[in-house]
């Protein structure tokens, strides 16, 4: 039956990929996409604005691309296609990593992912975040298997996995010791362990050495470690020894010498601690690999001096994600509770499948830290959501479990209430036409329903304490309803988001930028592009324009600063023009007067595209890009959006002529959204440190853009703070 269940959701899942459109391509998607052609035409790692690009390897792009350079198929068909099977290898890496604690946990498990419309979303690009995830579960579930039978030729599969899996993207290293953690908690041959993970390392380090070479040609560090270049020889003398040790350990353990040694050391180790030594082993090195990861992550450059744990970063995260997929998240939550407490009450295979994912959690947990640190989506810890997918789901099968075989009382009835009317909750906000005034009472008189089922009377073996036993057609109704509200919640969600919200807002400006480059500037015209629908635009265009892209940078609140921005370690800066809120709390995208001016006159461009939208764009730069500046707009479209809550989102596209000999700000002002300087203003408000001449430097300097209705009183609010 649980087999049937997980076959059923995959069914489901790849049903409604086919019934639905591939979202409109992200700048990411594009991006990869320049990168695989040039690697492909022998140029490097390089977008198609000739910048060197290398926070990822190139595996990915050159993957995707391919099939068009060899045989002409259409890369982003391609990259959804992949996707497509990359979202399925997740379900089942879901399903087998919960087969191994019950099978119907693994079943639940599937289907309980199945209802975060999050990921099918994902799946319907040509994106790396989903094949990653895919890879790095596949990596764990053969991992554990290389360990528990001691298995080289697993080993040897675990490591190529590992590779690909970094290679794609590297979210796969957290997971790296996970395997052979458990290992030793679940008692595995030590010397078993380093064997197979000696295995694993070497064809990990033969698969993925080839780019640490290419990061190191081209920073001269390496990757992510940021040390010299040249430390890439001690590294691998290191990890070549420790390859060789570990293959060699069922013979050194096996040697006279070094058995007394060990048997002494063991019989010096007092009772109590011998008798739990594995667990103490196993989980005080996981919490040293979680508190090592943490230390590095804390140091990461993106941070920009920040730290991981910023309590306004993280509210503002969740006030961006969890409105989204509140109801889902909370029955996620409530189901990890529960199977915290289904581990204590386990035994066995039963509990070391749970602890497996706790320990996965555990060592996955600093990267999910640093993704919220430094603002970027969920999509980055699939895999970490798929784990506790695991965990709730053996918490809600043993609340299943108790519910369906516990005699009704006051206590049941509400339990099954309470649920019903949740589950009512989540199909009402996955299917629009509902509302919650429907949804929860129709939920919550399915669980009465439930609650007052015919469950018969226990009779001889069937029974448990007196209570019905659970048959397994009882479970199996229990899962065919589960797996109904699933599909409910994402056919719901993806029938009704056939297109992303903004697609063809963004799809009509591309087009429409560059049809207009095309039939108005013949080729070897020098094209300039911003960020946002940058890398859309250009791969439209034709062959022929060179093309280059100067966007936005980043700058950090400093309440001592001139202008309450900072950038590095450098002198203070006083020449912002352009301001705008990024994903982070205390960082803000920017434009710099000076900055911005010799970065187009050193481009050479003659044309500059810039577009706005809802995300990644300053729309403020617009007040600056003046014919006084050196910028004179050629064309110009809007193309609106309206949600279903009757609120407008418009995407802009502005062409402007760019005259070099007139191209200054130094007598602009410092433009800002209304959003960007309420925060900007509630950061100096909070903020003991601020000096009141910033605060009266900003309200001389800045310019609301566009200019609103209510404005001045955030001007006002400078104005107090000037004055204290």
């Amino acid at each position: 039956m649980a087999a049937g269940i997980v076959v059923a959701t995959v069914i489901v899942f790849v049903g409604l990929i086919a019934v639905v459109s591939p979202f409109y391509r992200s700048f990411d998607e594009s991006k990869y996409l320049g990168i695989g052609y040039s690697m492909l035409a022998g140029n490097g790692p390089r977008t198609v604005f000739g910048a060197v690009f290398t926070p990822h390897s190139p595996l990915w792009p050159m993957v995707v691309v391919a099939p068009d350079v060899w045989f002409g198929i259409d890369a982003f068909d391609w990259g959804h296609l992949l996707n497509a099977i990359a979202g399925v290898g997740v379900l089942v890496a879901v399903a087998v990593l919960g087969w191994r604690v019950r099978p119907v946990v693994g079943a639940l498990a599937a289907v309980g992912y199945l209802a975060v419309p999050y990921l099918h979303d994902l799946t319907r690009t040509a994106r790396l975040d989903v094949p990653a995830a895919a890879l790095a579960l596949a990596y764990l579930v053969v991992g554990f298997d290389a360990v528990r039978r001691g298995s080289v030729r697993r080993g040897l599969v675990a490591g190529f996995i590992f590779a690909v899996a970094f290679l794609v993207k590297e979210i796969a290293l957290p997971f790296a010791p996970v395997p052979f953690l458990v290992g030793i908690l679940v008692g595995r041959p030590l010397a078993s362990i380093a064997r197979v993970a000696a295995v694993v390392l070497a064809v990990a380090i033969a698969g993925t050495s080839w780019w640490f070479v290419m990061f190191a040609s081209y920073s001269h560090t390496v990757y992510r470690l940021g040390t010299p270049a040249w430390t890439l020889v001690p590294l691998f003398i290191v990890a070549v020894i420790a390859i060789v040790v570990g293959l060699a350990a069922p013979s050194l353990a096996s040697h006279p010498a070094i058995a007394r040694t060990t048997g002494r050391l063991r019989s010096s180790v007092p009772a109590g601690v011998r008798a739990h030594g594995r667990a103490i082993a196993g989980w005080g090195l996981g919490f040293a690999w979680f508190a090592g990861l943490t230390i590095f992550f804390d140091r990461n450059p993106e941070l920009k001096g920040n730290g991981l744990f910023q309590p306004g970063q993280y509210a503002l995260y969740i006030a961006t994600w969890l409105p989204q997929l509140v109801v889902v998240v909370l029955f996620g939550a409530v189901g990890v509770v529960l199977g915290l407490i289904a581990r204590q009450r386990s035994s066995g295979a039963e509990r070391d499948g749970i602890d497996a994912m706790l320990m996965a959690t555990l060592c996955g947990a600093p990267l999910v830290l640093l993704v919220i640190a430094v603002g970027e989506p969920p999509r980055n810890y699939l895999a970490q959501i798929g784990i506790l997918t695991v965990i709730a789901a053996a918490g809600w099968f043993r609340a299943i479990e108790w519910a369906l075989t516990s005699r009704r009382s006051v206590a049941t009835i509400l339990v099954f209430v309470a649920v019903g009317a949740a589950a009512g909750a989540i199909v009402a906000r996955a299917v629009p036409p509902l509302s919650l005034l429907v949804g929860l009472p129709a939920g919550a008189l399915a669980g009465l329903a439930i609650a007052f089922r015919p469950t018969g009377q226990p009779s001889g073996s069937d029974a448990r304490d007196g209570r019905p036993a659970l048959t397994a057609a009882t479970l199996g109704a229990a899962l065919v309803a589960v797996l109904l509200l699933a599909s409910t919640v994402l056919a719901g969600h993806a029938l009704t988001y056939r297109e992303s919200a903004t697609g063809d807002a963004r799809a009509g400006a591309v087009e429409a930028a560059a049809k207009w480059i095309v039939a108005n500037r013949p080729p070897g015209t020098k094209i300039g592009f911003g960020s946002f629908l940058g890398y859309e635009t250009a791969l439209d265009v034709a062959t022929g324009y060179p093309m280059v892209q100067l966007h936005q940078t980043l700058a950090v609140f400093d309440p001592k600063a001139p202008l309450g921005l900072a950038q590095g370690s450098g002198p203070p800066v006083d020449d912002w023009i352009a301001v705008e809120n990024s994903r982070r709390e205390r960082e803000f995208y920017v434009f710099r007067g000076g900055v911005f001016a010799r970065a187009v006159k050193a481009s050479g461009i003659s044309i500059y595209v810039y577009d706005t939208g809802p995300t990644t764009s300053v729309p403020a730069l617009l007040g600056a890009l003046t014919p006084d500046h050196g910028f004179t707009e050629l064309f110009s479209q809007s193309f609106p959006v309206v949600a279903g809550d009757g609120s407008t989102t418009v995407t802009d596209t502005h062409i402007f002529a760019v005259d070099p000999s007139r191209l200054s700000f130094a007598d602009s002002p410092m433009y800002i959204s209304d959003g960007s300087m309420n925060r900007l203003v509630t950061l100096l408000e909070r903020d003991p440190a601020t000096s009141p001449a910033t605060a009266a430097a900003l309200a001389d300097r800045l310019a609301l853009w566009p200019d609103t209705p209510g404005d001045q009183a955030l001007i006002d609010r400078l104005r107090v703070l000037a004055a204290r």
